[in-house]
């Protein structure tokens, strides 16, 4: 084989990898951080703070959150969809021990309410939910 047929061959690989990577599109991970404060609506009226960094692929949420003010959570997984960018739902595992969420967002304020039916208690949540772009 020639070096001229070799060259074309090398001409052709890479305009097919650069048509390849244009369908395709950018390699991005769309990360959303968030922070604030939830209640309890128990007698007790628990408070705290929450901080969330969860990686989002399409509808589908998923990632780690922390909690300040709890006697049974202190964080855990995180796993929920986001439907429209409006709805957040979603249920937060911390071991055996599992409540599930809800919340509305508008621009970049998200609020709304938890449940935990091994405890029989539920409470509102607010604060801010942020979407940044990886490449």
């Amino acid at each position: 084989m020639n070096s001229v047929c070799l060259v074309r061959k090398a001409i052709n690989l890479v305009v097919a990898s650069l048509c390849l990577c244009a369908l395709n599109g950018p390699t991005r991970a769309d990360m959303v951080l968030g922070n604030g404060e939830w209640q309890s609506q128990s007698g007790a009226a628990m408070r705290g703070t929450w901080s969330i960094t969860l990686e989002r692929s399409g509808d589908e949420l998923k990632g780690k959150i922390a909690l300040t003010g709890s006697m049974l959570f202190s964080g855990g997984d995180v796993t929920g969809t986001w439907d429209d960018n409006q709805v957040v739902l979603g249920t937060l595992a911390d071991g055996e021990h599992q409540a599930t969420f809800s919340g509305t967002l508008v621009d970049e304020k998200i609020s709304g309410e938890w449940h935990c039916p091994p405890i029989n208690d539920s409470g509102a949540w607010s604060g801010t939910l942020r979407t940044t772009t990886a490449e």
